[in-house]
């Protein structure tokens, strides 16, 4: 899973520092996606996800999830548009030698190997 815990430096969260920022409104409604995911509420986890992506662009994971419920609803249009933001944040990662660099190879793998999957099935 990606590291969102320690976004703000210095060991500082929600519960220390009492400070809301856009990623904890992100983090909570990248949670609640994952939840209704679990439970079967695909359209619910969509909304969740994309919420979550306007408070915090860079969750790739919720990214990828978001994808692959593109790709379940068969609009892969919108789940490429979802790969491409991963790849393009995988490619910056690989440059800097960031240390989420094989989680997010992880993530471009998984969705670009869903979306041709379901392409090649219909």
């Amino acid at each position: 899973a990606p590291n969102l815990i320690d976004k703000r430096g210095g060991g500082n969260t929600l519960l220390t520092d009492g400070k809301v920022t856009y990623e904890d409104f992100g983090f909570t409604r990248y949670m609640a996606g994952l939840s209704e995911i679990k439970l079967g509420k695909f359209e619910e986890a969509r909304k969740s996800l994309e919420t979550s992506l306007r408070y915090d662009e860079s969750n790739f994971d919720a990214r990828m999830r978001l994808g692959l419920l593109h790709v379940m609803d068969g609009n892969f249009e919108d789940a490429a548009k979802q790969l491409e933001k991963i790849d393009k944040k995988r490619r910056r990662c690989q440059r800097l030698a960031c240390e989420d660099l094989e989680t997010l190879n992880n993530a471009a793998v998984e969705l670009a190997t869903q979306i041709t999957r379901a392409v090649n099935a219909g």
